[in-house]
């Protein structure tokens, strides 16, 4: 898949995580194969944290399209 990431359109965030991912499962699959006992997964984040995230990236991303207008806009404007 990693390979045919270009074919398939996957832009350099898309690459980047497929990568990551996969380097992800190889350790893994090392880790599991090695015998060593898996810890337990740490205590879990804060639930109001992660949604006052999620909210102020809702935020960034319906105004998204506004600023890529106004970028666009400014750059039409400098070529003329």
């Amino acid at each position: 898949m990693i390979e045919n990431a270009d074919r398939m359109g996957m832009n350099d965030w898309q690459k980047q995580a497929l990568r990551a991912e996969a380097a992800l499962y190889a350790n893994l699959g090392r880790l599991v194969d090695s015998g060593v006992p898996i810890t337990p997964s740490p205590p879990p984040v804060d639930r109001k944290i992660i949604d006052q995230m999620e909210a102020a990236l809702d935020r960034w991303m319906a105004h998204y399209p506004e600023l890529e207008q106004q970028e666009l806009d400014a750059a039409q404007r400098a070529e003329a």
